[in-house]
């Protein structure tokens, strides 16, 4: 026999709209993701899960080390390595202190037929500098003529994905260059603006003042 309380929300759900059980379904993927992407991870938990292996890629054609082999991976492993966790305790202090602060992401989007303004998805890689706001196709490549958008929206910090913000943060020699805050998948951010930067039929500058959704579902 089912327990009443279970079978009471049950019910419950069954008598919800579509929309209205799509967006507890985003909830929970939200509240299980944080449970994990919420929370600070120490520095050799980051390192041993995806720092040490980007930081080699970035490192390994660096011109200007004419070490290798052995001598590289001894060099890699100690001074290299230290030198990176020096920055991870700074790293958080900065993003810990931008509650209330503005983020900034690119967007492309298919030339006067998708409106900017009615997007109601956005992606979850952002920049807290909107010179380095650039658009990101990923495995996307664009087939249309794109028109681009710069998406305004303010930093919760409650939502960080702090894994992958301090992954992408602490990559030697791009972290600085891309100043790349990254979101929970699911979770809501609030949006002020958007602005046109190509010439589109829609205004340049659009204001929402909105909560919009973070999902990945692809990379714009």
């Amino acid at each position: 026999m089912k327990d009443p309380l279970f079978q009471f929300a049950e019910e419950l759900y069954e008598q919800m709209s579509r929309a209205d059980r799509k967006a507890l379904k985003k909830d929970y993927k939200f509240q299980q993701s944080k449970l994990e992407q919420g929370k600070i991870p120490s520095f050799e938990e980051l390192w041993d899960s995806c720092l040490k292996f980007e930081a080699a890629v970035a490192l390994e054609d660096d011109e200007s080390n004419d070490l290798e082999g052995d001598e590289w991976e001894e060099w890699f492993n100690t001074e290299a390595k230290e030198e990176i966790r020096s920055e991870y305790d700074a790293v958080i202090e900065r993003y810990q202190n931008m509650d209330g602060h503005h983020c900034w992401r690119t967007v492309s989007l298919e030339f006067g037929k998708v409106d900017p303004v009615k997007q109601s998805q956005l992606g979850v890689y952002w920049a807290i500098d909107d010179r380095s706001a650039e658009v990101y196709f990923g495995d996307f490549s664009p087939s249309h003529n794109g028109s681009e958008y710069m998406y305004e929206a303010v930093i919760d910090t409650r939502i960080i994905d702090w894994p992958g913000t301090l992954c992408a943060r602490l990559i030697p020699g791009q972290g600085e260059a891309e100043q790349e805050i990254r979101f929970i998948q699911n979770a809501k951010i609030w949006v002020k603006s958007v602005t046109s930067l190509n010439g589109t039929p829609f205004p340049d500058q659009m204001d929402l003042d909105k909560f919009r959704t973070i999902n990945d579902w692809r990379r714009v």
